[in-house]
């Protein structure tokens, strides 16, 4: 082997062994996982536990190891995009992860979830003021789901009532595939794209959850 070619097989060895090294425990947008969708309720920390929302993420660094233990205060959900009446988010409109990932690498949100408002926006995944993920705001006449922001506060003024209902109601009896607005009626937390008894339990629960 010629001096020259075991120099430059060397400095590619050197040059890989940096590279693991500087993606190691560093959040990686190529191995981190999301929810595609997320839910938000004032009542969400006192409805039925089958009926709260729950957005989750796992980070994961350039191995595609999960990262345990990340600040929550450095992943935040981003729904400076909306504009429909959300009450209650914080107002930089960037909630924190309700604490620090697992072991496993997961964050949650709950805690953090407790606004209302549905919104046809987009909302992202910031970690590190750096977007990881942006979900899909609502696309009218798409087949599936076609995002946006749901909730059994329809209007966003942090109350579930009966004003919600009637919103909720005009998705669950609109027969138009070409013009939906699944982000009105389809209230998951499960979602599916469709407006269904399901989601009117959910909102049933909220609706008479204690404040």
């Amino acid at each position: 082997m010629s001096r020259f070619l075991a120099s430059a097989l060397g400095a590619a060895v050197l040059l890989g062994a940096l590279s693991s090294v500087s993606v190691a425990g560093n959040p990686d947008p190529a191995f981190s996982t999301w929810d595609n969708l997320v839910g938000c309720s004032p009542k969400n920390l006192t409805a039925a536990v089958a009926t709260r929302y729950r957005f989750t993420g796992t980070l994961r660094d350039g191995t595609n190891q999960p990262i345990p233990d990340f600040p929550a205060s450095q992943v935040e959900l981003d729904f400076t995009s909306c504009s429909e009446g959300h009450i209650g988010i914080p107002l930089d409109l960037q909630p924190d992860a309700d604490g620090p990932s697992n072991l496993n690498g997961q964050v949650v949100w709950t805690v953090n979830l407790t606004f209302g408002g549905n919104d046809p926006c987009e909302v992202r995944v910031l970690v590190q003021n750096i977007v990881f993920k942006t979900l899909a705001a609502h696309q009218n006449g798409v087949i599936g789901i076609g995002g946006g922001v749901r909730s059994p506060d329809a209007n966003g003024d942090g109350i579930v009532a009966l004003g919600d209902l009637g919103e909720f109601q005009g998705e669950f009896v609109n027969n138009n595939p070409n013009n939906r607005f699944d982000y009105k009626g389809d209230l998951g937390p499960t979602f599916d794209g469709i407006t269904a008894l399901g989601d009117l339990g959910t909102f049933q629960a909220h609706f008479v959850a204690m404040p």
